[in-house]
């Protein structure tokens, strides 16, 4: 008989219970039934396939390995060894740093370090080859590669040596612990205390209480369960809430806003409290503007845009990243410069004009013609389009360019942001050869509009709250306007979030 039953797997605690009674009284020699607890809930071999993850949902856990003690992992990112970005993702990310810092604003990146590194251990045992090594090597040097670009990057690599006998990360969910965001926030604060642009800022006495728990189903467990058929114990953690020490005072003033904010996703939701803990650690106020199920960008796509930011910047804005998400990313890029300055509200366009949008097939919006084309280098110019209906979340076109070329632009807004009513915003494409080729026109595709999701954003504004579809069978207007991305726009006010795809093929109009 087994001496120690695996705590993981609540289900048998009765059992366990019976059989330590048992061998401790006389009714073990009375011949009373003897309960042996093993585990009981293995992936089955379903999991292993990559094919078998062909919903939206299991596409995001490909695929599942077991670990001991209950833990679950998923080999293409929680195990991943390459971290990173390329040069000209740093050489944006730096150009867009630069541009926030022009408007007061100093940029923090924290990215948060994987499930495999932060909980290697747990994967002995497993059959699975992890390059703990590589890993850890290549998560260093990312964070290494931040700071050689200027970058305000907080001591996370410390987090890999540094042990804690709290689980950093939940056994079966991609989410943080509480207690592993409050081991981040001590360092995500650490680094802002360093930072000149700190002084500035308020300080107000915060304190943190524990109130009640957190119950984690699990996302691993679910996607396990669809794949294998079994359930899995939930986890169970302390649940933090910050508060100001004294509630007293002029709240609503405008010395209350607060001069630091966090944009981030659902690790920097309630549950957590990661912005709670920056607070007591600061002893300031934080700004929690995170968007839960926006990916990377959404946060930060919806903020740069709002009445929030372009009122009242914060000296400070932290960018919780999760590690799998590529900094480099182009199509962020190319939305999130143009937001910052506004799109081309408060600017003269170059092209602009607004039709009726055909049901099916495509419509002509933009043409660089009539007699004498325009020298418009992509790279010069961005895209600002208003749909009449502020219920699309979704923008797909065509931009066409004198050489032939042209580029397919998918501009997707996320349903868990808030509605951005409409508008859809990117730069012209300024990769390679791109950027020099001359703009002909725009083309926007019929596409069937979607009822907006319920925005589940940590912000409380209230500001950017879904508006009301068109009455039935008003006709789909589209407004498109062509103008300057050297344009600051600082005069300009607008809401926009929105992610693009974007593909090329070489292609007469």
């Amino acid at each position: 008989m087994p001496k120690k039953i695996p705590s993981v797997f609540r289900s048998l605690i009765l059992g366990a219970v019976l059989w330590s009674a048992a061998q401790s009284s006389p009714a073990a020699d009375a011949g009373f039934p003897v309960f042996e607890a093993a585990p009981c809930c293995q992936l089955c071999p379903h999991a292993a396939d990559p094919a078998a993850y062909n919903t939206k949902f299991l596409d995001a856990f490909r695929t599942l390995v077991q670990g001991s003690d209950g833990w679950l992992f998923r080999a293409e990112s929680d195990l991943s060894a390459q971290f990173g970005t390329t040069p000209e993702g740093l050489d944006r990310l730096v150009e867009f740093q630069r541009a926030l810092r022009e408007r007061g604003t100093e940029l923090v990146v924290m990215v948060q370090p994987p499930r495999g590194l932060m909980h290697a251990e747990k994967l002995k045992g497993s059959g699975y080859s992890y390059d703990v090594e590589g890993a850890r090597e290549s998560y260093r040097r990312l964070i290494s590669d931040l700071r050689a670009r200027g970058v305000a990057v907080p001591e996370m690599e410390t987090l890999l040596t540094t042990r804690d006998a709290n689980e950093y990360f939940s056994r079966n969910d991609h989410h943080w612990t509480p207690e592993g965001t409050r081991r981040t926030a001590k360092l995500v604060a650490d680094r802002v205390l360093q930072m000149p642009q700190f002084k500035a800022v308020k300080r107000q006495a915060f304190v943190t209480r524990k109130e009640g728990l957190v119950t984690k189903n699990g996302t691993l467990a679910k996607a396990a369960s669809e794949l294998c058929g079994f359930g899995s114990p939930k986890q169970y953690f302390p649940r933090y809430v910050t508060e100001p020490a004294d509630s007293g005072g002029d709240l609503l003033g405008d010395e209350a806003v607060p001069q630091i904010a966090l944009v981030g996703t659902s690790n920097s939701g309630p549950s957590y409290n990661f912005s709670g803990f920056i607070s007591e650690y600061l002893q300031a106020d934080v700004l929690n503007v995170s968007v839960i199920g926006g990916g990377m960008d959404g946060a930060m796509l919806s903020y740069l845009p709002s009445e929030e930011f372009r009122s009242n910047p914060p000296r400070i804005l932290i960018w919780e990243v999760q590690h799998f998400h590529n900094l480099g990313d182009l199509s962020f890029f190319r939305q999130a410069m143009p937001l910052l300055n506004g799109g081309c509200n408060g600017k003269d366009p170059v092209l602009e004009r607004e039709v009726v949008v055909r049901p099916t097939g495509s419509t002509e919006v933009l043409f660089n013609g009539g007699g004498t084309v325009r020298p418009l280098k992509g790279r010069d110019y961005v895209l600002d389009v208003q749909f009449s209906d502020p219920t699309m979340l979704e923008m797909r076109g065509v931009v066409w360019y004198t050489s032939g070329n042209k580029e397919n632009l998918r501009v997707e807004q996320s349903q868990h942001a808030p509605s951005q009513k409409g508008r859809f915003v990117t730069s012209l494409r300024p990769d390679g050869n791109w950027g020099d080729q001359i703009f002909m026109g725009f083309d926007v595709e019929a596409i069937v509009p979607e009822a907006p999701v319920a925005a589940t954003t940590v912000s409380a504004s209230g500001a950017n709250a879904p508006s009301a579809k068109p009455a039935a069978g008003a006709p789909l207007k589209v407004r498109a306007r062509l103008c300057s991305a050297h344009d600051t726009g600082m005069r300009a006010h607008g809401t926009e979030e929105n992610r693009v795809v974007a593909g090329a093929a070489g292609a007469g109009r």
